[in-house]
């Protein structure tokens, strides 16, 4: 299942919508973001066997800047569509416990847009040592590592971690997880 979300386009920006709306077509939008999940089970994390994943392209990203009223403002175009596709996924019957996914240490924002839909690293999971392309210019830091031009892959790589994420809206699986540990360790 994917969903898209759209901006529209081809009016001015004092232009109201209002009554307008019947008149859109596929010309007057532009994708800016999208999300989808899918059954494939993620080999890292047993149970999980739906993953999903949200982008927000540059446009997107633009957008919800303008749209944030002052600096204190964290609005995240990211957070209403991925909250909207991990509902629908539950509300089409997967389990909470299945739905995953994997993300880099280094996609910051991304990490914490996953943090703010109540996905979690798995404390039984340790993040995986990866080398990754990447479109930063050699020499740039990322994560502490530098990137580097690999003339194999004829592309600029860098090293990162891998991590693994599973929806947790309450930290259920984290507490349970603590509760059959402590009663083993006693």
């Amino acid at each position: 299942m994917t969903l898209v979300g759209y901006v529209v386009t081809q009016f001015d920006p004092g232009d109201s919508l209002e009554g307008k709306y019947h008149r859109l077509t596929m010309a007057d939008l532009e994708p800016v973001e999208w999300s989808w999940y899918g059954y494939k089970h993620n080999d890292h994390l047993p149970d999980a066997h739906v993953t999903t994943a949200y982008r927000v392209g540059e446009r997107g990203q633009q957008a919800a800047r303008e749209r944030r009223i002052d600096d204190q403002d964290t609005f995240k175009l990211g957070l209403p569509l991925g909250q909207i596709t991990t509902a629908f996924a539950l509300q089409h019957g997967v389990n909470w416990y299945e739905l995953s996914l994997e993300t880099n240490a280094s996609n910051i924002h991304a990490n914490k847009l996953y943090d703010l839909m109540h996905y979690r690293e798995d404390p039984d999971v340790p993040p995986e040592d990866i080398v990754r392309p990447t479109l930063h210019r050699a020499g740039e830091i990322i994560n502490g590592h530098a990137v580097y031009f690999d003339e194999e892959q004829g592309r600029n790589m860098v090293r990162d971690k891998r991590l693994y994420k599973r929806y947790d809206p309450m930290g259920i699986r984290t507490v349970r997880k603590h509760i059959i540990r402590h009663s083993i360790d006693n």
